[in-house]
């Protein structure tokens, strides 16, 4: 999928800005924070994308008008770089990397620079528990490397479905995400893989 799939409303002047934008060396020159602010200026809401927010995700509805605008051009961004692979013959829709990536907007949202994980490139999705032959049992989820985790999409949608509960596999395992994240940055131990 391309920018200009994405962001139908931008002429190409403005992809082509985005895209010069894209590598990380540019924006930490610019700072992260002023190229987010770039974007979001010339961003055109998605309405598929705000329906299906208003609709799956709770937190949306507590964002101010200017955050929701931020949210989705971040959840736009993060299916963007990032690579969604069905699982066992599970076949990755849209939305279900729209809710996805909503988890790791929620858990980044604070964030100006660095909310993308650059690192993490694949999100592995499964259709329910699967078997990890690192830990020898039945999971839901698991993050073990910088670049993948591993996701049920079956346990992501309870999630989403009882925000009430505090269980939300999608933002447990974008936190080991971050956690490892962090730890590579800083070069300090702060936290272990774990289930």
């Amino acid at each position: 999928m391309c920018s200009s799939d994405l962001f139908p409303s931008h002429d190409s002047a403005v992809v082509v800005y985005r895209k010069s934008l894209r590598s990380s060396a540019v924006r930490q020159s610019l700072g992260g924070f002023y190229y987010d602010v770039i974007a979001t200026k010339k961003f055109k809401a998605n309405e598929e994308l705000k329906l299906f927010l208003e609709i799956n995700v709770p937190y949306y509805h507590l964002l101010t008008a200017r955050e929701k605008r931020e949210f989705e051009y971040r959840i736009l961004q993060i299916t963007e770089t990032k690579q969604f692979i069905g699982e066992e013959n599970f076949v990755v829709t849209t939305e279900h990397e729209w809710m996805i990536a909503s988890a790791l907007a929620m858990l980044t949202f604070g964030y100006n620079q660095d909310y993308l994980l650059e690192d993490l490139i694949y999100i592995r999705i499964y259709r329910g528990t699967f078997y990890s032959k690192l830990i020898d049992k039945e999971v839901k989820g698991l993050t073990v490397s910088r670049h993948s985790i591993f996701l049920s999409w079956q346990h992501v949608e309870e999630g989403f479905e009882n925000h009430k509960d505090s269980l939300n596999l999608a933002l447990h395992e974008f936190a080991h995400a971050l956690i490892t994240h962090i730890s590579i940055v800083t070069g300090k131990q702060i936290g272990r893989a774990h289930v």
